[in-house]
């Protein structure tokens, strides 16, 4: 009863079983295999492998009995036949010992491969993407085993082969102390918060510096324990990098390249603090920067500018100096006392004596203050400093500006020849003019400063059209326009000569109110300003010029007795020609 209930038990089980004897027969087989078959019992009993399977497969099925024979154990068989997948295990019964049969147990195990094959596809794939990107990739155990990681972490972190990393700790590969305590350190945070973790590591690698920012997340099982960590770490050494420069530009004064005020107002917060004083702060004024501005142009301001920039540079070479404004400039200096912050005034007012100019003496006024303890107000230091500056700025700014002007006269004069000798001419003209009319002293003065600085706003117009052989053309005519407020602006900016500032702007308006800059008319016209217009258009046509053929004085009296009423004041041409109807 025990053996029929035996086989129908194995006649129920879905697999293939059966027993086949020493010399080869079968003794004992499924429902199951035969079914497969197609056979009964009756016909596979005492029948051998190449009975059931033909020759070929015969062969190879007996050299498995053969190999478990020898072997002396069970093994599995296994393989495709027809697309199936088929496991074969085969186990020796033995007795004393001794093989006297052999159990058989095949089943298909087709799906079984084909989700074995999928997760091996999975793993090839996801080895050849953590391998393929850049950043690296890695997961370790709680004991802080490496389990596994991509290439670009073994070459980024350790210089070294994968391999030769995973089944290792962080203490057996790294040498360097710090970097072991943060790695160690930042893995005992996730561990104890389990939660993740964003840190930013420098490391070497062949020398050179690399910044690695590296993600860590707990990993969990589906009981929610954690049983190691997974870090994706990228180099962002090429975004620090920028970044370094975007702040350096972002600190530094495009123009000048030293620092600027943003990189000041960072910079101050770190000097507030009791190992930094005493801090002495000088504050600079550049001199004349809005005249050459008015006059030269804005490129030549800037040129101004760069030269007192590199003095500073040259003379404070342990200060911080920082561009305060357009023309302002504050120098800091950690642990210096006032004494020597005096001292550093001194040197920059003699470099600045030194330097080479080719618009305007270089010169800028200073002042300084020094802050002695960590409660006193940073903005209480340079409101100080400034005081300072311009208590000294206003004594020395008449002997500057007359240095300024002294130079910008010479610059005309170097425009050309011409230029220069057409002022002294005008010059001349009008002592003789003046006197003609009768003019008090104070009015003579102002005439002949107005004559001797009616074109200082050519210096601001370009050589090329300021000088040109050869008639205008109207967008130069336009610019040559121009100088007559450069000038007023330039006689402004000093107030030993702002006095003759009108009578430089309006010396080309005309009496019908036609001229320019302003189209005034009649005795609108400052009174000096008409009769600098009335020399100034004498001269040019009594002078060579070699787009037009010189007058002599006659036709040049006549010309202006012509234009009486409209572009000149009739009195003044009248006394003119009084005075000059003799001239040779």
């Amino acid at each position: 009863m025990f053996d029929n209930m035996l086989e129908i038990l194995l006649d129920n089980i879905p697999y293939s079983i059966w027993l086949r004897s020493k010399e080869g027969h079968f003794i004992f087989v499924n429902k199951c295999l035969c079914d497969s078959l197609n056979k009964t019992k009756e016909e596979i009993l005492g029948k051998t492998v190449y009975d059931i399977y033909g020759e070929r497969l015969g062969k190879e099925y007996t050299k498995n009995y053969e190999e478990v024979e020898s072997l002396g154990e069970a093994k599995m068989f296994s393989g495709y036949q027809e697309g199936i997948f088929l496991e074969c295990y085969i186990a020796p019964i033995k007795k004393d010992g001794k093989i006297e049969n052999y159990l058989g147990i095949l089943q298909d195990q087709t799906e079984r491969k084909k989700y074995e094959d999928e997760i091996v596809k999975q793993k090839n794939l996801l080895k050849a993407i953590m391998d393929t990107i850049p950043d690296s990739i890695f997961y370790k155990n709680l004991e802080g085993e490496y389990i596994n990681c991509n290439v670009s972490f073994a070459q980024n972190y350790y210089e070294s082969d994968k391999e030769k990393i995973i089944g290792k700790k962080d203490l057996d590969i790294i040498k360097d102390e710090n970097f072991k305590n943060q790695i160690i350190k930042s893995d005992e945070k996730i561990i104890k918060d389990r939660t993740t973790q964003t840190t930013n590591i420098n490391i070497k690698v062949n020398g050179e510096t690399k910044y690695m920012e590296c993600i860590k997340t707990p990993l969990v099982d589906v009981e929610n324990n954690m049983w190691g960590i997974v870090g994706i770490s990228r180099d962002i050494t090429e975004r620090k990098l920028v970044e370094k420069e975007l702040r350096k530009i972002g600190y530094n004064d495009k123009l000048t390249k030293v620092y600027n005020r943003a990189y000041f107002d960072e910079k101050i917060k770190t000097l507030d603090n009791e190992r930094y004083l005493p801090l002495s702060l000088i504050m600079g004024d550049v001199d004349g920067l809005k005249i050459v501005n008015d006059t030269l142009g804005h490129l030549k301001g800037d040129e101004l500018l760069v030269q007192v920039s590199n003095v500073l540079k040259r003379v404070c070479d342990e200060g911080l100096i920082v561009r305060w404004g357009g023309d302002e400039f504050i120098i800091l200096l950690p642990n210096t006392e006032s004494k020597k912050a005096e001292q550093i005034c001194k040197k920059i007012t003699r470099a600045c004596k030194k330097e080479p100019y080719t618009s305007i003496p270089l010169s800028i006024s200073l002042g300084y203050s020094t802050k002695r303890n960590v409660g006193q107000n940073i903005d209480d230091v340079i409101k100080d400093a400034e005081e300072k500056l311009y208590k000294e700025k206003l004594p020395r700014n008449i002997n500057s500006k007359k240095k300024i002007l002294k130079g910008l006269m010479e610059i005309l004069e170097e425009k050309s020849l011409d230029a220069k000798n057409h002022t002294d001419r005008v010059v001349y003209y009008a002592k003789r003019l003046g006197k003609r009319l009768k003019l008090n002293s104070d009015d003579q003065k102002e005439l002949i400063l107005s004559a001797m600085l009616h074109d200082i706003g050519k210096i601001g117009i370009q050589n090329e059209i300021a000088s040109k052989n050869g008639k205008l053309t109207d967008e130069e005519f336009n610019i040559i326009k121009t100088h007559v407020e450069k000038g007023y602006r330039v006689a402004k900016s000093n107030y030993e000569i702002a006095y003759v500032a009108n009578n430089i702007l309006s010396h080309h308006e005309k009496w019908n109110g036609t001229g320019y800059p302003m189209g005034l008319k009649g005795k609108e016209i400052p009174f000096l300003a008409r009769v600098i217009c009335v020399i100034d258009a004498y001269d040019a046509m009594t002078s060579e010029r070699s787009y037009k053929k010189q007058m002599t004085n006659e036709q040049a009296l006549k010309e202006i007795e012509r234009c009486s009423g409209t572009q000149f004041d009739p009195e003044i041409v009248k006394a003119f020609i009084e005075e000059f109807k003799y001239e040779n």
